[in-house]
């Protein structure tokens, strides 16, 4: 789920490693389906068995209208609405003209944009292992 939103609104994680700065999910930081789509893509529903959510697209021009549908008003917090995040300081926002194949310029432009020098992306990625190991050993002692 979390990367087919990630395709869709061509998001990553950008740190703000000043004093007072975070971390925050960035918007539209690489290409994007929702920008490559925006004429014929308002929204989209992801999905798991225990979650859903809804991902408007700021970029369609229809963006007014879909945030305002009832489908929005039923889904309710479930709703992602990049535009609402950024102006509630949750999220950063890419908006302006730049090379989003440049990592370096997308950096830049953040950086401009939000008065903010030491701004990095990191990629957060998900995993996870398991080891089974002998019951009578040291290691099971440490953790069991």
């Amino acid at each position: 789920m979390h990367q087919f939103e990630a395709t869709l609104y061509g998001s990553t994680t950008v740190c703000d490693w000043s004093d007072e700065g975070e971390c925050k999910v960035c918007y539209f930081f690489y290409n994007s389906d929702f920008f490559r789509f925006r004429d014929t893509l308002d929204a989209a529903i992801v999905s798991t068995e225990q979650e859903a959510k809804l991902l408007l697209n700021p970029l369609s021009s229809r963006y007014e209208s879909m945030k305002s549908c009832s489908l929005v008003e039923k889904i309710g917090k479930a709703v992602v609405d990049p535009i609402a995040e950024e102006q509630e300081g949750f999220a950063f926002y890419v908006d302006g003209e730049v090379d989003r194949n440049d990592k370096n310029a997308v950096l830049n432009y953040l950086r401009k944009k939000y008065n903010a020098d030491k701004m990095l992306d990191i990629t957060m990625n998900y995993m996870s292992g398991t080891v089974l190991g002998p019951v009578n050993t040291n290691f099971v002692k440490i953790i069991g």
